[in-house]
């Protein structure tokens, strides 16, 4: 063991009674006959078994078992985290059903430390502060508090560093801190849930971890902790225990005892052995009860703890607060005092808006590797297929050219749409691991603030593509082509890009699915482009398709803002040679067709090898594929109008695929009155 020293302690204190002096911790936070069964395949499995407890102010409670016991399972339901089965039960704060407000005012810590790896240590702080502490409360005194979280949690050191990816900034026990001074930063004044905050830290900082929730009980927090076999040094830090089998029995609840001799009493008054001054009581209660693989147990404690003098206790102790707490509800004047708390969220629309943005915004500019693989993405392939088809020839041969520079230039979208994908995928996974959870913000606001921040740095990249591509491949440039190539590749092309991959990823699983179905679809768009197969030879069922690829008129826009304006000349490989009727000059035998066809012939004059060339001007070959200067700003409309139409696919796929969960069924209930 490595206890603190007595200045230590009384000095941890005293800083955590900064946090938390304000605060009326005076409320019971109790629950009664917790159950919670699931269906598989039709079986029912009952998780957790008629559970009941409770948490009192200023206390540390500890929620042990074995694995598969239903800690972690009991927490969520005391919590309302469970989107599962059926929870039965009454959970109460003060006589009064656990509401919005009362679930406000819990702060949960997950075993996972899930947090954004570009944020600083202060900056989560701070973004938690501002997103779940009411409104009303000034900004500059929730700066100030989280100023005292840091101060309570020991994190001076090092608040301006980076939190980091697994395997670089922080170490694990910084991690778990970190962790905890974030549901410290929303200010629960009722109850601070943690599941294994000690798990897979080494001996002293789990001591470390433990003193700082032990300040904070003596400071008035209320404390419910799962451990998993503590040391006994840590063991004895707590002040109460709820064990746990398999099953989710309760085994034992009730006070740990100074030196852990009222819990050790339980199980040796009831025929265990005798625990050793020398051994650690947690192990030496799994080994009682038979928990862990190679363990044994005598006899099933669950049947006696259900009729143990002990159980009757604190059953009667759990009746006592509840009619207690129904005595203050009765005593209470009006609705909840804080008004700010009767709403899911804390801050409101615009505040949750500004603020996940610009941590967003953080996020991407300290990712210059994303940043500069996807300019070098953009670049590399401008150079390549730019000097492809450097300068484009006025021949018919270089009229189709541009169709596949066109083409090229938005094939090069499949390896963007990957990259933005990947990128989103990770900040997806941080709001549902842990924001989600505790109503950080509305789901919708991370969507569209992804979208506003790949813009800029697409932007950028996109037009890193278009400068060598467009001034390499036309010589006879001119502000209006330029224009259009720009918008429709630079601006347009890649809203639509980013909604695509956004829309796609957000309902995927992973990254894996998402570029499955983004492979799919993106294939299937390229393939009715009018490129691949021309629209003139597409089977007459599947025309719907080539109107309604949005890449369609993409390369309608790229193709004519390259090539619209110019004369076309055949080389001489390319004209039709024939030969006149006799006594006949070419121009006299072609006069007839030429009056109605395009095109020019080369020596109209001449009797033989006459030379004629189909095309005369660039606007003749995109008639032939389908394509008119006049299309420009239509075509322009239409992929403004796929964007939207991504962005809202995106919203809804998400809102139903992953956030919708049909087999939720709470049936929490207001206990019965006590006479």
């Amino acid at each position: 063991s490595w206890p603190l020293s007595e200045p230590d302690t009384e000095k941890l204190k005293c800083v955590a009674s900064e946090i938390l002096d304000d605060l009326s911790l005076k409320e019971i936070f109790a629950w009664r006959n917790i159950s919670h069964v699931i269906s598989a395949h039709g079986d029912r499995r009952k998780l957790l078994d008629s559970v009941s407890g409770y948490c009192l102010p200023g206390t540390m409670t500890a929620l042990m078992g074995e694995s598969g016991a239903g800690k972690t399972t009991l927490l969520n339901a005391l919590a309302q985290r469970i989107d599962t089965g059926v929870v039965t039960g009454d959970v109460l704060v003060d006589g009064k059903p656990m509401d919005t407000p009362s679930l406000r005012r819990t702060g949960y810590v997950q075993q996972q430390d899930i947090h954004m790896a570009e944020s600083t240590v202060r900056e989560a702080l701070q973004f938690a502060a501002r997103m779940r502490r009411p409104v009303s409360v000034p900004d500059g005194e929730k700066m100030l508090y989280v100023e005292q979280v840091i101060k309570v949690l020991e994190m001076e050191d090092y608040a301006n560093a980076i939190f980091g990816a697994p395997g670089s900034g922080l170490n694990l026990e910084q991690r778990k801190r970190l962790t905890i001074g974030v549901e410290l930063a929303a200010k629960p004044s009722l109850l601070l849930f943690l599941d294994e905050p000690t798990s897979g830290l080494d001996s002293q900082s789990a001591w470390s971890i433990v003193q700082l929730l032990r300040g904070l009980a003596n400071a008035g927090q209320a404390i419910l902790c799962c451990i998993h076999q503590p040391s006994s040094t840590l063991f004895e830090e707590f002040d109460r225990l709820l064990l746990l089998k398999k099953g989710g029995q309760t085994v034992y609840f009730g006070d740990v005892g100074e030196r852990s001799r009222d819990v050790v009493s339980f199980f040796e008054s009831h025929g265990a052995r005798k625990c050793k001054s020398t051994e650690n009581p947690a192990e030496y209660i799994f080994e009682v009860v038979g928990a862990g693989a190679t363990a044994c147990a005598s006899r099933d404690w669950s049947d006696v703890w259900r009729f143990s003098a002990e159980k009757v206790d604190a059953e009667k102790r759990i009746a006592e607060l509840f009619a207690e707490g129904d005595l203050r509800a009765l005593a209470a004047k009006g609705p909840f005092p804080d008004k700010d708390l009767n709403s899911k969220y804390a801050a409101d629309v615009m505040t949750q808006i500004k603020h996940v943005t610009w941590r967003t915004a953080l996020a991407f500019w300290r990712n210059p590797g994303y940043i500069m693989s996807k300019n070098m993405l953009m670049m590399i392939n401008g150079l390549f297929i730019g000097f492809t088809f450097y300068h484009l020839k006025n021949t018919p041969t270089g009229m189709q050219n541009a169709l596949f520079c066109g083409f090229l230039s938005m094939i090069n979208s499949a390896p963007l749409i990957n990259q933005i994908q990947a990128q989103c995928l990770g900040m997806r996974e941080i709001y549902e691991g842990r924001e989600k959870l505790s109503h950080t913000y509305r789901w919708w606001i991370m969507i569209l603030a992804q979208f506003v921040n790949e813009v800029p740095y697409t932007v950028f990249a996109a037009t890193l593509f278009y400068v060598p591509l467009f001034f390499a491949t036309r010589a006879d440039t001119d502000a209006a082509h330029a224009g259009v190539f720009f918008l429709s590749y630079a601006v347009f092309l890649q809203l639509f890009n980013i909604s695509f991959a956004l829309m796609w990823a957000y309902c995927a699983p992973d990254v894996q699915s998402a570029a499955v179905l983004v492979s799919f679809f993106f294939s299937v768009i390229v393939s009715f482009s009018g490129v691949v197969q021309p629209f003139f030879l597409i089977p007459g069922f599947w025309t719907f398709l080539y109107k309604l690829s949005p890449y369609t008129y993409v390369i309608q826009n790229l193709v004519l803002s390259l090539v619209h304006g110019r004369a076309v000349r055949c080389s001489e490989k390319e004209f039709y040679v024939f030969d006149p009727p006799s006594g006949q000059t070419c121009g006299e035998y072609m006069e007839t067709f030429l009056s109605s066809a395009p095109g020019y012939l080369k020596n109209a004059q001449a009797t033989t090898n006459c030379g004629y060339c189909a095309l005369s001007t660039a606007d003749q070959y995109l008639a032939t594929i389908g394509i008119k200067y006049s299309y420009v700003w239509r075509n322009t409309g239409f992929l403004c109008a796929y964007t939207v139409f991504n962005l809202c696919a995106c919203l809804m796929l998400y809102k139903f695929v992953r956030l919708t969960k049909y087999r939720l069924s709470f049936a929490f209930c207001r206990p019965h009155k006590q006479n």
